[in-house]
């Protein structure tokens, strides 16, 4: 865009005058500079200069002078720079004040201000200056100077110059007057020239264009940018119109005048545009704009010009685009564009103007150099002389000349051929190439950016031809190299071609024979067959040096390559290029890989007849050879190379002569074969069948083929495989005859240029002894032995390798990067050593080359037929590793045969390492003595915490170890070592026992225990107890080799010690005696200095009754003990749990419970007596009836001391094991009253010469009765009971009230102590898979009675009112659903006193609002078709189920059909779900076979079936649904089955 001037290129800024006080014009200028929009200023320090705002004035008596252009080329500058809008005259407060004189001075400047600005619409603002607030000037001195000024009030503004905030809130006002003013004048201005374009006032379509410009341009100062962008589009049509009209220029002035104009008119639309956001309006307003003028070109002579103004277009809208901030649309509109010229998402890129600016550059120069040609060399050189005379003139689009007679100088206009010369020569200045690059340099790096590889190639290619025009030909080398390899990937073959010519081209420049050789084979190989066309100059043009792409050109350029392989000399096509020659001196060598591009011009392929071959065998090969060269090549001599340099060969054209087939010096051990003919055909494969011997085993692979024509030149291929060879990318889609590199289809797709050459079968066995796995720890030994049996062994190598069995290959943990320890390594190799019969006075080692981690290398002796070596591998496993053992023997069968006739063998070993022994811990509080830890108060549950030990007690600690392999070990000591002096010194652990003394094997899976004591001495949160050290070793020995132990080491968890505040201990005996009582003391010792209060309980127990308080609470004196005593009798024998002892700490909020062992006592059934041949005891259990348990109560009866009242029963009873001896010698037993019972026992112990005599006699001492209010009168249901009876319950429903009372009745002569009379209301789930554990639903409580005792009956009132008991009453197959009203009597140390009440709950539902009818079509594919409705699917429990079943298709002999009602009950959740099916009921439909057609009524009554509602998921318990089983039974009595859910309420009955 810098080819317009600035005030073309930016947007119009007010013009303002300030008049005057040249000290302020600075401030005033840069404030208003600031605002926005900027004001700019025109600052004339005295009234002296204001001439310059003044009109010119025209003489009115002048005739009209005729339009002589468009629009003129300073009127845009002169309005932004020299004509104002609105004046500012400044004024000094004290000349306003002052003598008469000054004053005087005033008015006469203002009215010379208004004579300079008379008959324009430049407004007057007057300020007057204040240098303080002392200078004020009166109202009648301001109205005077308004009056004289001819202003309003508001334009009369007041400068206090030394007060900043006074100043600033001036200018602020001086701003937005200004604003004000100008905004007015440019309105004014453009509706004054707006009137004469719509009253017509001329005649002149120059005058049209014009006086739109200039609204739009007033629009354009007012910020009105739709009103500028219609009269700019309004003066572009009109510019358009007059093309063809208009006669005032000569025809090439008058065009470039047109375009000039139409290129600034389309300039300012553009940039209004995209300044809006409209970026697609403005790229369809470019392609008309481009439309409209690309056809205008003009003569040949002139046309340079027309391309010239078309490239500028395409930049100039480029670059508007490019620093556009509208962000580029990602989508396109669907009517982006118009039908007929639909526009492309490329043309919102910067880069599609850039390289079409660039194009039609080039245009311009190819026009400019045609225009050179046709100039008559006279013309040229008058204005050639002095083109200085030439200068634009006073319109735009204008040229004239200046004509200097003597001291006049005389504009006069130019002719067409006068400026056409002058456009020449002002062309000629210009350098386009580099201008050229620039753009296409610009529109490449965009496309790349953008991902437009194949565009920006385009661009790529025009810099290389531009950079080959302007003879930079490094730069135009590297460009065509770029779009080269584009062009190869994408297969464009005439593209290809072009770039081709131009590296040909400057290879030749550059003298390089190699690159020139090698485009020049390229060229010649492409799949390119038109005739022969005759060259024109558009074609040079089009195709550069490469000429048209066409057969015959392809057999130039191939016979100018070999021409110059011959030895001919090639000369340069131009002056500056180089002769081309090769000599035999410097001889040219060309290689081709597999993706090279020469591949065309010679592709080599190779396939070995066999897949292996032994050593010394002969095998046949197939050397093929194609070239997609024009002509036939002949070859002198091909070198086939392989990677064993003894099988390479030669061979040689049988029709050359010698001389030329003349063999190098150093080939002359090379085998040479003789081919009858080397001449590759085009398109067809030459095929060379040779044979190949190897002797050395191993890989023999086909390298190269190189071909050598005449003396100084070699093609050297890549030898490829037929079965992987990639067909030729550019010939693949070419219609032509496909053949194949072998005869042999067959080997064609499975022939490879490689070769495995077998190796020798070794006679030599190398054996690997293990049987046992490897334990973790031990040094495992591995033995290893060579035997030779029919080859000596030279120069053997004998390599050992470790691999992960698993994979991955790593034996080692992948974190270590560090130097190597035994603990980072799972795996390790130790050593090798060798057990030979040879010298061993040297150390084993000398033979050891190397020695890894996991690889090893060792040197193995000279052995002769019939010897063996052996050695031993010692390999320790650090972890549990299955590994895989490698052993690799290579040598030398002969002594004098070279290193690579090698002979290799390979053994394969896989060993297991195992852990040897599982170590665990657990550590033990001491025998009934439970200290309180707070550190295990304080756990959070989930979250695995420390053990925790007490300060100062002595712990057990358990380690436990177990033979985890699968061999026999034998443990020789456990121990625990400290990690330290200072943990000794914090921990003493002591060993207690629990080794073997004999170290008695363990055998696998066997375990054993060592028992130490632990005791804390320190307080620590964190106290390392040490290591568990275990020294093991096998049971078994591998041969001579025994190892002296392994340890094993496993560190044991830091453990917390605490001072515990409470320590609980338990006393009581090792064991009991049946019916004999023991005490049972609970001591709590306080370690603290603070009083503790403490509650405990003794819970009851089926196997003991006691003595004491259940619950009780106690304080606890600082550093003392507190006793707590029970006499407890045991009443079943065998190992039985004391009752459960519960100590709360209520400072602490925590609980000490004893464990299960120190809660554990034996029980004898009577005294232990150890004698040998004592008598045999027996326990019989003997069942009395209540008489006879009263009548042995009234025997006799003592009340022993205690706190339990007991009672002492005498039996006289006869030993029923003896009846002849007399009657037993009576004893005192206790019995302590624990439940209640309708019935008692009598335990017998017979056996020594004693009897113990247990009679229990228990009875309720009270009757509980409970009575419903309205029991008589209610509803009954039977339900059925546990024992299987049934009885008669009311029936509630839900929210009803439940009231009655309960009757307590003492038996007679008793009295009840009791702690509280309550009755509950309980809605119970009972799962009979889960029998006796209930699931509330529903609880409510009432208190009766309030501690005391019963001596007599009482009745207690009770109420329940609205209970919410939302399910019925359910008793099924798995589940029971019930209510009941539960009364207890509690009591302080006997069981409570129980009553239950059961009732029922039936809960009724209304007629379901939507009731559906069922219908379905079920049936067998072609043999039974069913088609049956039921009239609705909702029924209540006295309901009728009618429906109809039709037979739509029967070929099945049916003989009946019924129905059936099934009950499912689902019980549990999840993978414990049960269901039962039950069948109510089942009623036969038919009785015989139906026919086709036949409909069969249905009428099922339910009222005769028990049926219970639809329950679903009762409290996420159960569920219980029905459903109708439709079943059907065939003659070979198959049943056929339709199951329909159904659902059941119970409906409310009604009288």
């Amino acid at each position: 865009m810098e080819y317009y001037p600035e005030e073309l290129r930016t947007p119009p800024i007010s013009l303002v005058s300030v008049v005057g006080c040249p000290e302020l014009h600075q401030t005033i200028s840069s404030f208003l500079h600031a605002e926005q929009p900027p004001i700019n200023t025109l600052a004339l320090p005295d009234f002296s200069k204001i001439s310059v705002l003044a009109r010119k004035h025209k003489d009115p008596l002048a005739s009209p002078q005729p339009v002589a252009g468009i629009l003129k080329r300073d009127w845009l500058m002169k309005h932004r720079t020299r004509v104002a809008a609105a004046v500012a005259a400044l004024f000094r407060a004290d000349y306003v004040t002052g003598d008469p004189a000054q004053w005087l001075q005033v008015c006469t400047d203002l009215e010379n201000l208004k004579a300079a600005v008379h008959g324009r619409s430049i407004r007057l603002i007057v300020i007057l200056v204040q240098t303080n607030e002392s200078e004020d000037v009166s109202e009648d001195l301001k109205i005077a100077l308004r009056k004289r000024a001819e202003i309003d009030t508001k334009y009369l503004i007041t400068f206090l110059q030394n007060d900043a905030s006074e100043l600033r809130q001036s200018l602020t006002r001086l701003a937005s007057i200004f604003a004000e003013l100008c905004n007015t004048y440019y309105r004014e201005e453009g509706r004054r020239i707006r009137t004469r374009i719509e009253k017509r006032t001329f005649n002149s379509v120059e005058l049209n264009i014009r006086y739109c410009f200039k609204v739009a341009v007033y629009a354009e100062f007012r910020r009105d940018w739709a009103e500028a962008l219609r009269f700019y589009e309004e003066a572009y049509r009109a510019l358009r119109e007059m093309i063809a009209t208009s006669t005032r220029l000569p025809p090439v002035q008058r065009l470039v005048e047109i375009k000039a104009v139409a290129e600034q008119l389309h300039f300012k639309t553009s940039t209004l545009l995209l300044h809006g956001g409209k970026v697609v309006e403005a790229i369809a307003w470019f392609n008309k704009h481009i439309a409209s003028y690309r056809q205008l070109v003009g003569s040949t002579k002139n046309s340079f010009l027309h391309w010239d103004w078309l490239s500028r277009q395409f930049l100039v809208f480029a670059e508007l685009l490019e620093t556009s901030t509208v962000a580029i649309p990602s989508t396109l509109p669907s009517h982006f564009g118009t039908s007929e010229n639909p526009l492309t998402e490329w043309e919102v890129q910067p880069a599609y103007y850039y390289q079409l600016a660039a194009s039609y550059l080039r245009e311009k120069r190819y026009c400019l150099d045609s225009s050179l040609s046709m100039t008559d060399s006279a013309s040229a050189n008058t204005l050639g002389k002095n083109p200085e005379s030439v200068l634009p003139s006073v319109f735009v689009g204008q040229s004239a000349r200046l004509l200097e007679q003597g001291d006049t100088i005389e504009v006069l206009p130019l002719s067409d051929a006068e400026y056409i010369n002058y456009a020449i020569t002002e062309a000629q200045r210009f350098q386009d190439s580099y201008e050229i690059i620039a753009l296409f340099k610009k529109a490449y790096e965009s496309f790349n950016s953008l991902k437009a590889p194949r565009l920006a190639s385009y661009c790529s290619t025009r810099m290389a031809k531009e950079y080959f025009i302007a003879e930079d030909f490094n730069n135009a080398k590297l460009h065509f190299d770029g779009v080269s390899s584009l062009y190869r990937q994408e297969g464009w073959v005439t593209l290809l071609w072009e770039s081709l010519g131009y590296l040909r081209e400057c290879s030749r420049r550059f003298g390089s024979v190699k690159d020139f050789i090698e485009y020049s084979l390229e060229m010649a190989s492409l799949p390119i067959f038109s005739a022969g066309e005759v060259e024109t100059p558009n074609s040079k043009r089009e195709y550069g040096p490469a000429g048209l792409p066409t057969l015959s050109r392809r057999e130039s350029v191939q016979n100018e390559v070999f021409g110059l392989l011959r030895g001919e000399n090639i000369l340069p096509l131009t002056d500056g290029g180089c002769s081309l020659i090769i000599t035999e001196e410097q001889p040219v060598r060309v290689d081709v890989d597999v993706i090279s591009p020469l591949r065309m011009a010679l592709l080599a392929c190779v396939a070995f007849h066999d897949q292996s071959v032994k050593p010394g065998s002969p095998t046949m090969m197939t050397l093929s050879l194609l070239s997609q060269l024009p002509c036939p090549v002949e070859v002198d001599r091909l070198e086939i190379e392989f990677n064993q340099p003894k099988c390479n060969f030669i061979i040689v054209n049988a029709v050359k002569d010698l001389s030329t087939a003349q063999l190098d010096m150093d080939s002359q051990d090379v085998r040479v074969e003789n081919a009858p003919s080397l001449i590759l055909p085009t398109n067809k494969w030459l095929r060379l069948t040779y044979e190949v011997k190897s002797g050395q085993s191993g890989k023999l692979e086909c390298l190269s083929i190189t071909a050598k024509i005449g003396k100084s030149f070699m093609i050297c291929c890549q030898a490829e495989s037929p079965a992987s060879m990639e067909e030729l990318p550019f010939w693949k889609f070419e219609d032509q005859v496909e053949t194949f590199p072998t005869k042999d289809p067959g080997l064609t797709y499975s022939g490879l240029k490689v070769i495995q050459v077998e190796e020798p079968e070794p006679q030599v066995d190398l054996i690997l002894g293990a049987s046992s796995p490897a334990l973790v720890g031990e040094t495992f030994v591995v033995p290893l032995t060579i035997i030779s049996n029919g080859h000596e062994v030279y120069s053997g190598e004998l390599k050992i390798n470790l691999v992960d069995a698993r994979g991955g290959g790593l034996l080692m943990s992948p974190r270590e990067a560090e130097p190597f320890s035994s603990g980072n390594h799972h795996v390790e190799l130790l050593s090798i050593s060798g057990t030979g019969v040879e010298d061993e006075s040297q150390t084993q080692f000398d033979n050891i080359r190397k020695i890894q981690q996991s690889f090893g290398v060792v040197s193995v002796p000279v052995l002769r037929v019939g010897d063996s070596w052996s050695c031993k591998l010692e390999i320790k496993w650090h972890r549990p590793k299955s590994v895989m053992l490698y052993a690799s023997l290579g040598y030398s069968p002969n002594s004098t045969e070279a290193a690579s006739q090698r002979v290799n063998i390979h053994r394969s070993l896989q060993i297991e390492g195992k852990i040897p022994i599982s170590i665990s811990h657990c550590f033990m509080m001491p025998f009934r003595r439970e200290p309180l830890l707070l550190s295990k108060v304080k756990s959070l549950p989930g979250i695995e915490q420390k053990v925790s030990l007490a300060l100062n007690e002595t712990s057990v600690l358990i380690v436990t170890a177990q033979n985890c392999s699968e061999v026999p070990l034998r443990v020789i000591s456990l121990s625990i070592r400290s990690d330290g002096d200072e943990d000794s010194r914090a921990c003493s652990v002591q060993h207690v026992g629990g080794i073997p003394a004999d170290n008695a094997p363990l055998v696998p899976g066997e375990e054993f225990k060592g028992i130490f004591s632990v005791t804390s001495k320190v307080d620590s949160p964190n106290l390392e107890v040490g290591s568990v050290c275990l020294v093991w070793k096998r049971d078994l020995k591998l041969g001579d080799f025994e190892d002296s132990g392994v340890v094993t080491e496993q560190k044991l968890p830091s453990v917390i010690v605490e001072q515990p505040p409470l320590i609980v201990s338990f006393d009581c005996p090792p064991h009991a005696i049946l019916g004999v009582p023991f005490l049972f003391h609970i001591r709590i010792h306080n370690q603290t200095n603070l009083l503790q209060e403490i509650k405990y309980s003794l819970g009851d127990c089926q196997s003991f009754v006691f003595s004491g308080p259940h619950d009780n609470a106690g304080f606890v004196l600082p550093k003392s003990e507190y006793i707590m005593s029970y006499k407890i009798v045991p009443l079943c024998s065998g190992s039985q749990q004391l009752p459960q002892v519960s100590i709360t700490s209520v400072r602490y909020s925590a609980a000490l419970n004893p464990s299960a062992a120190a809660a554990t006592i034996f029980v004898y059934p009577s005294e232990p007596e150890f004698i040998v041949g004592a008598k045999k005891q027996e326990t019989i259990l003997v069942y009395l009836p209540k008489n006879s348990i009263s009548a042995v109560r009234d025997q006799q009866s003592v009340a022993p001391a205690g706190p339990t009242p007991l009672l002492s029963l005498l039996s006289r009873g006869i030993d029923p094991t003896d009846r002849s001896t007399s009657p037993p010698v009576p004893r005192l037993l206790l019995w302590s009253r624990t439940v209640s019972s309708a019935v008692g026992f009598l335990f017998v112990c017979l056996g020594g010469d004693s009897k113990n005599y247990i009679v229990g006699a228990f009875k309720p001492p009270c009757t509980i009765s409970v009575i419903f209010a309205d029991g008589k009168t209610r509803k009954q249901a039977s339900i059925k009971k546990d024992n299987g009876r049934t009885t008669m319950v009311p029936i509630f429903e839900s929210k009803e009230n439940i009231v009655g009372e309960v009757i307590i009745e003492p038996t007679q002569g008793k009295k009840v102590e009791h702690n509280g009379i309550k009755i509950e209301l309980l809605g119970q789930i009972e799962l009979y898979f889960d029998k006796g554990n209930f699931y509330d639903f529903t609880s409510l409580v009432r208190e009766l009675d309030i501690p005391g005792d019963l001596y007599e009956r009482k009745t207690y009132p009770f109420e329940f009112s609205t209970v919410e008991m939302p399910y019925e009453s359910y008793s099924g197959i798995n589940v029971r659903l019930r209510y009941i009203l539960k009364v207890t009597i509690s009591r302080n140390y006997i069981g409570n006193i129980v009553e239950y009440q059961e009732f029922c709950v039936r809960n009724f539902a209304p007629l379901p609002t939507i009731n559906n009818s069922i219908k379905m079509e079920v049936g067998i594919e072609d043999c039974l078709h069913i088609e049956f409705e039921y009239s609705k699917s909702k029924y209540h429990q006295k309901d009728v189920i009618i429906g109809k079943i039709y037979f739509l298709l029967v070929r099945i002999k049916l003989k009946n059909m019924e129905l059936e009602i099934r009950r499912r009950e689902s019980t549990g959740s999840g993978p414990n779900t049960y269901v039962e099916t039950e069948t109510l009921a089942k009623y036969e439909l038919m009785d015989g076979a139906p026919v086709r057609g036949e409909s069969i009524p249905v009428r099922l009554f339910l009222s005769p079936y028990e049926l219970t509602p639809t329950y679903r998921n009762i409290n996420n318990k159960f569920s219980v649904k029905y459903y109708l089983n439709l079943v059907l039974m065939d003659e070979e009595d198959r049943r056929y089955f339709k199951q329909q859910e159904i659902t059941i309420y119970r409906l409310l009955e009604t009288s």
